[in-house]
């Protein structure tokens, strides 16, 4: 009865106070606790905190917050704020007009590792810094730990030279991570994967290969009709025997085949009720229309199968990463494929197709794949344009998982975002990048969506719907043992390990995943 005298608004703002007593006395009363620097309102002290710091100091760019080492509060007449805080800075000089947000960082300049205590009274609108010292960050000592345990872990060898180099790149990596992880927002957690001590170009050229520019000048494929079908909250085809294992596409640019053959392999064992492991290198040797380990493009690559007569199996013409002459042999061909057609550029369009005829090829911007450890990924679509997509992968599902929204999002609805083959989707935690960082402009992989899923908060209960995504680089790539919790490794419903699998946002097209969606057709 008493909720009815209360607005929505009033609601919220008591569920609210309720999590915040609920989470004060879950800490220790009066003393310096622990805090979450991902609240809205830490998030709005450390921005004050930082343009502070920026005019005390005396350098001629301004400085921006690099990473939070410590920050903990103290309740007391008001509350008491102790940060460890590690800035960098700028190529923006201070007199710039620039919003610092869009400033880029100088790592040419040693960091700046800053104390700083802050008093806060929010009922006075009271603010100002108590104590205060800074001074230059020794950021090498950390990165060589750090390189060191990823030498151990991933057995690299180099020579001495070719380790200076390879330092350098993993420091300028671990700098991109570190951003991704500022501007994450879903769950997913980036770090120092296989690929830490490959420089950008290196990454492209060995293991992405989409390549939008192959793209024929006028369509070779027909839009998909799509019935208008109500669909359940997760789907998966890896429950309906439609998904091969993960495989690994080594050091050549042919997610785009990996895309195709996932998709093919799906369509089949749908259609025909046996799944079989088809040859990737098949297409990387015999397509006319893309180009190998170079690069290519699932809508390309229909058409040479047409024309072929379909894919040889996997165990009959087996991959070995490099680009050769053609032995394709028509008499050994396992999947018959006829032709293709793309999918509207619509994600509600996408999963209704999916759920009623198989997994998605997609190209997607692989720029939070690189430093990828798993989670439901959304980054800035400044940093993972749809645009400039780069990957051929194979959706598989879609799902939703719980994230946090700032608290000016707590009463309101989410919203929802890889070129991959879709085959499903289900629950889990699901990468969400701002999208200034996974920009839909600039695709560059290929994968497969084989389903999706949705997410839901612990307490406030918001959903996060991802796609789940089968990529090409091994099952020793994405959500796997060791950097996550067990709810983050094993797929809520089924118990079961997802190495190997990417789990992007799904709603809002990040990272282009709705940009370059198409499917083969087979006999």
């Amino acid at each position: 009865m008493f909720s009815t005298f209360l607005s929505s608004s009033e609601v919220c703002l008591a569920s609210i106070l309720i999590l915040l007593v609920h989470s004060t006395l879950a800490t220790t009363l009066g003393g310096n606790n622990k805090i979450n620097v991902k609240d809205p309102r830490i998030q709005e002290i450390l921005e004050w905190t930082e343009s502070f710091i920026d005019r005390e100091t005396n350098s001629v760019n301004s400085v921006k917050l690099f990473s939070v080492i410590d920050a903990k509060k103290q309740i007391v007449s008001g509350v008491k704020y102790d940060f460890d805080l590690e800035l960098a800075h700028t190529s923006c000089p201070k007199i710039s007009a620039n919003d610092s947000k869009n400033c880029g960082f100088d790592h040419s300049l040693p960091h700046v590792a800053c104390k700083i205590q802050v008093y806060d009274q929010p009922w006075t609108k009271t603010r100002k810094v108590l104590k205060f010292s800074c001074s230059d960050s020794p950021t090498v000592e950390p990165f060589m730990k750090k390189f060191e345990t990823f030498e151990k872990r991933h057995k690299k060898e180099y020579s001495p030279e070719e380790r200076k180099r390879r330092f350098a790149i993993f420091k300028e990596n671990m700098l991109k991570i570190a951003e991704l992880q500022k501007n994450e927002q879903g769950t997913a957690k980036y770090g120092p994967t296989k690929f830490a001590d490959l420089s950008e170009e290196e990454f492209k050229k060995q293991f992405l290969g989409f390549r939008p520019d192959l793209k024929s000048s006028s369509p070779l494929w027909p839009v998909a009709d799509v019935a208008d079908i109500e669909i359940p909250e997760a789907f998966d085809w890896r429950d309906h025997d439609a998904v091969t294992p993960v495989k690994n596409q080594g050091f050549c640019g042919s997610c785009w085949a990996f895309s195709v053959t996932g998709n093919v392999e799906g369509q089949w064992a749908i259609k025909r009720g046996k799944l079989i492991e088809l040859s990737e290198q098949e297409l990387v040797d015999c397509d006319t229309l893309d180009q190998g380990c170079n690069g290519g493009l699932m809508e390309n690559a229909y058409k040479s199968l047409a024309k072929l007569g379909g894919l040889e199996s996997e165990a009959g013409y087996p991959y070995d990463g490099r680009g050769e002459s053609c032995k394709f042999n028509k008499t050994a061909v396992r999947a018959s494929v006829t032709g293709g057609f793309v999918l509207p550029k619509n994600e509600t369009l996408m999963a209704q197709w999916l759920v009623r005829n198989g997994p998605i090829s997609i190209g997607i911007n692989a720029n939070a794949m690189q430093f990828y450890f798993g989670g439901v990924s959304h980054p800035w679509k400044a940093l993972c344009s749809a645009g400039s997509l780069d990957h051929g992968v194979l959706i598989v599902g879609y799902g939703v998982h719980s994230v946090s929204h700032p608290w000016k999002a707590l009463c309101s609805a989410g919203s929802l975002d890889h070129g991959v083959l879709i085959v499903g989707y289900g629950v889990h935690s699901v990468s969400h990048p701002w999208k200034a960082l996974c920009s839909a402009g600039s695709l560059d992989h290929g994968v497969l969506i084989v389903g999706y899923g949705v997410h839901k908060t612990k307490f406030l209960h918001r959903e996060l719907p991802y796609w789940i995504v089968k990529n090409s680089w091994g099952r020793g790539w994405g959500e796997k043992v060791g950097y996550l919790s067990k709810n983050f490794l094993l797929d809520y419903r089924r118990k079961r390990p997802i190495h190997g699998y990417y789990l992007v946002y799904r709603g809002d097209g990040t990272c282009g995943v709705d940009q370059e969606a198409s499917s083969a057709t087979v006999m």
